[in-house]
């Protein structure tokens, strides 16, 4: 038996609702990846406009974890796509593959585009296909903080 076939990253089979795939992906990045999965509510944070999301490290009883926080103004469809992507993008961070600015921080745009090759995009994409639903353009733009400036800077692809 495969070992992807149990545990919380078990293929589903059907098709689920965005906001099923949503808490899925949240739970595995919580119970099972030891991380932070928020939701930003409008006017909680300092989170400017172009930005859907932030992808971070924390630190807690002796290991990295990964951290993700999302807009919860945006629509669900576009939600499920980030939590994957959001989710790929902290794994890359944990792995040493991504990195943010002097603080950490990557910002994540709402921007969709069209997955094209190898990338954080195609294993976001992977992720909220395995819980059961069909991503749609599954890449977005990645932001990150200047140390000087309080406004994020887009990454250069």
């Amino acid at each position: 038996m495969n070992p992807c076939d149990r545990g919380p990253w078990r293929r589903r089979e059907g098709s689920y609702t965005d906001q099923d795939v949503i808490l899925r992906i949240r739970e595995v990045l919580t119970d099972h990846l030891g991380g932070i999965a928020e939701d930003v509510l409008p006017g909680d944070g300092a989170v400017p406009e172009p930005i859907a999301g932030a992808v971070t490290t924390g630190y807690e009883h002796g290991a990295w974890r990964p951290c993700v926080f999302l807009r919860a103004d945006l629509t669900t469809a576009l939600r499920a796509d980030l939590w994957g992507f959001c989710t790929a993008l902290a794994l890359q961070l944990l792995d040493g593959r991504a990195h943010g600015c002097g603080a950490g921080i990557i910002g994540v745009g709402r921007e969709r585009r069209p997955v094209k090759g190898y990338g954080t995009g195609l294993l976001g994409a992977m992720i909220v296909r395995r819980f059961g639903r069909r991503p749609a353009a599954c890449d977005f733009p990645v932001f990150v903080w200047p140390t000087t400036e309080s406004s994020p800077v887009r990454r250069a692809a």
